[in-house]
């Protein structure tokens, strides 16, 4: 054989053995890339179920929370309507004399006459103790609804807080 044909044989066997093992190491990186891709999916799969999930924990914990603040909101709505029952009977009562102020919230003689003079119009003999026992009752009306309001939000704090 001549020399060049020897070197031509050379060259062929080193392109083939170079084509052969060139071809094995992409087979080997195209599997090892769809391995990859493979687990970037399956991670992907995983990320939204457990997304999915805490979306849904979450929407349960809001419905949850909304039911019980909506039972907190009846129960003060009740106590509201309540305590302006009350302070109407209160004021009722104090202009039938079911009930009467004490002598705190009385004016002594010497200022209720004046107070009645002062304040009385037509048909009004009495106005001042019109006021104080309109008065009086709008105070118990107001110490109700902000006992009311105070216990709500005590109640609401509890519930918020797992109470």
């Amino acid at each position: 054989m001549s020399a060049y044909l020897k070197f031509a044989l050379a060259i062929a066997l080193y392109i083939a053995g170079y084509a052969a093992g060139h071809h094995a190491a992409y087979q080997a990186g195209a599997l090892k890339l769809a391995e990859v891709t493979q687990a970037n999916a399956d991670q992907a799969q995983h990320a939204a179920e457990l997304t999915a999930q805490a979306e849904a924990a979450a929407r349960k914990s809001e419905q949850d929370m909304a039911a019980k603040f909506a039972d907190v909101d009846s129960k003060h709505q009740k106590d509201m309507a309540d305590a302006k029952a009350n302070s109407d009977r209160i004021i009722a009562d104090l202009r039938t004399g079911t009930v009467r102020l004490r002598a705190e919230w009385s004016c002594t003689p010497a200022l209720a006459s004046a107070a009645a003079q002062a304040a009385a119009g037509p048909g009004q003999p009495d106005a001042a103790a019109d006021l104080r026992q309109t008065g009086a009752g709008h105070l118990i009306g107001i110490g109700d609804r902000c006992d009311a309001d105070i216990s709500a939000l005590q109640e609401f704090l509890r519930k918020e807080r797992g109470g």
